[in-house]
């Protein structure tokens, strides 16, 4: 049981979090620019994207090459679409929501269901557009929950603006996203910005820093291959 908490924890570096009743995804009120609105992205099979990684916890810093191929698309009772992203030699199966692409559950390699995030992990509200902003509640169900993690976590995302970052040797315009997460007492326990290319499909740089346990994680892409 601990090995898997560990292998999950490598792959994503995730709450690991207990069910509660959550919300939905609910669009804040904010200035809205005029300007580009970007669409959902279609992700094919075969499409690919490699990260570099370095994560310090503790002190201790672990760096690492992390491959994300979108390996399958399954339809489930009722019609729901998901990717299958398959990483970490697919050990970790992690299925997002055709229809948004947030993150739903993970499963291992025997098909065995290790996380669910209820409702979803909000990550996307599409169109994303500068200065738009969404929130949501949402909890992760998981038989590796430890005592200590907390039931809940509020997050809220907003589009901050556009920039061009240098990655793999040239630039791309991108769209910084910034989450916040905090906690049933209403303590900031993350800050996570993301850097997502159109162009690309997918986000290709990330920040992420974690209050309370001494956590910081950065992730560039390296390589990608887009089906078409």
């Amino acid at each position: 049981m601990e090995k898997k908490r560990l292998v999950l924890a490598m792959v994503f570096g995730v709450f690991v979090l207990a069910a509660c009743a959550t919300t939905g995804v609910e669009v804040l009120p904010g200035d809205i620019e005029k300007g580009i609105a970007v669409e959902k992205p279609i992700w094919n099979l075969g499409d690919t994207w490699t990260y570099k990684i370095v994560r310090v916890k503790s002190g201790e810093k672990n760096e690492f090459v992390q491959k994300r191929i979108v390996k399958e698309i399954v339809e489930e009772k009722g019609g729901k679409k998901y990717y299958v992203v398959s990483t970490a030699q697919g050990k970790i199966n992690s299925y997002y929501d055709a229809a948004n692409l947030n993150l739903k559950y993970v499963k291992d390699a025997n098909g065995e269901v290790i996380g669910r995030y209820i409702p979803e992990l909000p990550m996307f509200n599409w169109p994303l557009k500068v200065g738009k902003q969404w929130g949501a509640r949402y909890s992760w169900e998981s038989p590796l929950a430890g005592p200590d993690d907390p039931p809940w976590v509020d997050v809220r995302v907003k589009v901050v603006g556009q920039e061009p970052i240098f990655v793999m040797g040239k630039e791309i315009m991108t769209f910084k996203l910034l989450h916040h997460r905090y906690n049933p007492r209403g303590l900031l326990v993350c800050e996570l910005i993301q850097w997502y290319s159109p162009e690309l499909k997918n986000i290709v740089k990330w920040t992420d820093k974690r209050q309370f346990i001494n956590y910081y994680e950065t992730g560039e892409l390296i390589n990608f291959s887009l089906a078409r």
